[in-house]
């Protein structure tokens, strides 16, 4: 089998991995209860505990800082662009696990999607990015939303 045709199963593979998890998240409803803002808390949540970790780049924590930060109150909207500018422009200079985790990353140093603006607060994106990080991490956001 051809490189190209081994990347297109696999990504096939992912998406089957991916439209499972959904359909169990959303058929057991976890996170039906939520507001926009609560979803949004959850996912960043889980980024900051298992994904920033996956890497030594140090960068990914601070991203989600920021994005704490702002929901707080506590930095404002320019800074937040800010970091999200700094985020886009080291992207090119990473391997391409860290570039995954910072495409992640990046959705929460997105004003709209933290003030729940941008529709961008589809499970299925974010557990497509999950799954370009490693596999069973979809998995693993699943059982993570069944103990909260």
């Amino acid at each position: 089998m051809k490189k190209n045709q081994k990347k297109i199963k696999k990504q096939n593979n992912f998406e089957k991995e991916n439209n499972t998890i959904l359909d169990k998240i959303l058929s057991e409803r976890l996170l039906a209860d939520y507001s926009v803002q609560d979803e949004v808390k959850i996912l960043l949540l889980y980024t900051e505990k298992y994904i920033a970790t996956l890497s030594n780049n140090y960068s990914f924590s601070s991203d989600i800082e920021f994005s704490k930060g702002y929901l707080n109150k506590k930095i404002s909207l320019k800074q937040l662009h800010q970091r999200e500018s700094l985020a886009l422009s080291n992207l090119d200079k990473l391997d391409e696990f860290d570039k995954n985790i910072q495409e992640l990353t990046l959705l929460f140093l997105n004003a709209n999607f933290l003030n729940g603006v941008e529709q961008n607060q589809d499970i299925g994106s974010f557990l497509f990015l999950l799954s370009n990080i490693q596999d069973g991490l979809c998995e693993k956001f699943y059982i993570f939303l069944k103990t909260i």
